[in-house]
């Protein structure tokens, strides 16, 4: 099994558009310790993909 770590803008959209289309969700959109918010997806081969968004406060200049 792969796990790979995307990020991307908007996690709970991803997670929504992903699920409707019969994705498989190891992890519901989920706020961590750390401080991202994450979702992960498992695709039939066994492959894991992990979407992650920074908190809005990283994402100022």
């Amino acid at each position: 099994m792969t796990d790979a770590f995307l990020w991307v803008a908007d996690v709970d959209r991803l997670h929504d558009e992903l699920s409707t289309r019969g994705a498989i969700v190891q992890l519901p959109p989920t706020h961590q310790a750390w401080g991202t918010r994450e979702t992960g997806i498992r695709y039939p081969d066994g492959n894991v993909l992990v979407f992650a968004a920074k908190p809005p406060s990283a994402n100022r200049g």
